[in-house]
């Protein structure tokens, strides 16, 4: 979305945003993404890696993570 802030896809209709503690100035030119987690799954303080095409990684410190739920359309 932006540097600062990702959307996380986790299996059919579970997405999550992510944001980081300080920009992850990697994100506009990454090629790859992928996470570093200590307990076995995506926590608060755990971090996104991002790596461009030359193959220098940044790591980015997760600040919040919030699920997104589908509001269903209003009737009008």
């Amino acid at each position: 979305l932006d540097k600062q802030h990702i959307v996380f896809g986790h299996g059919p209709g579970r997405s999550y945003l992510l944001t980081f503690s300080r920009p992850c100035r990697n994100l506009s030119f990454s090629n790859t993404l992928g996470f570093s987690t200590t307990v076995g799954v995506l926590t608060r303080l755990d971090r996104v890696v991002s790596t461009d095409g030359s193959g220098f990684p940044e790591y980015c410190l997760i600040e919040t993570i919030h699920r997104l739920e589908k509001v269903p359309r209003s009737g009008t």
